[in-house]
């Protein structure tokens, strides 16, 4: 319905207004990815899932930032909402390829 397709867009912007402020705790290879986002009533209840991908230095305190984000929701698009997440937590691996450096 429209009103589960507005809900997502909520969610989504919500996710990307909040999830990308720069923090001091998090290193330069932080990174989370929201791969899914489904959105339906149950019970009278309206319930939003998601999978989340997430270095595992975001991991930490998840049940604080799932309430935070939950309220935030609630509170935007004026009803209830069950949240859950699933996190797959990742990790991030740099390397460098390149030419040598010439001879002098």
């Amino acid at each position: 319905t429209l009103h589960t397709i507005y809900v997502k867009n909520r969610a989504v912007s919500l996710y990307v207004k909040y999830s990308f402020q720069p923090s001091e705790s998090h290193s330069q290879t932080s990174a989370q990815m929201l791969q899914r986002i489904q959105v339906g009533y149950r019970n009278g209840l309206l319930h939003v899932n998601a999978d989340l991908l997430a270095t595992r230095d975001l991991v930490g305190a998840v049940q604080e930032k799932l309430d935070t984000f939950r309220r935030r929701l609630s509170d935007d698009i004026g009803e209830p909402v069950v949240l859950e997440i699933e996190i797959i937590p990742i990790e991030i691996l740099k390397a460098k390829s390149g030419p040598l450096a010439a001879k002098q």
